[in-house]
């Protein structure tokens, strides 16, 4: 499910050549391994739910609060996912072109 997530991506990227779908798939090498390994396991989740909460990354990884915080800033940040919401009732999704 992720792979055809990063396909798809990769494929937007290809096809229209927009500089932010370039500029987001060359970001995906620019994760860490520990940042890669996360959003394989979130996008399990957001591909099963539709959305992924602090709460759902914590149960999934096994990371404290405040790592599973620091990593979805990350990849919100990197342009992977979209937080909606506020405090504990904050959700995630990716990031649609």
């Amino acid at each position: 499910m992720y792979d055809d997530f990063i396909n798809q991506r990769q494929y937007i990227a290809s096809s229209d050549k927009k500089v932010s779908d370039i500029a987001s798939d060359i970001t995906i090498d620019m994760l860490s391994d520990t940042e890669h390994k996360f959003l394989k396991t979130i996008a399990v989740i957001i591909i099963t739910k539709g959305e992924v909460t602090a709460a759902d990354a914590i149960k999934a990884t096994g990371k404290s609060p405040q790592r599973v915080r620091q990593l979805f800033s990350v990849l919100v940040n990197k342009g992977f996912l979209v937080a909606t919401g506020r405090n504990k009732g904050r959700k995630y999704t990716f990031k649609s072109h």
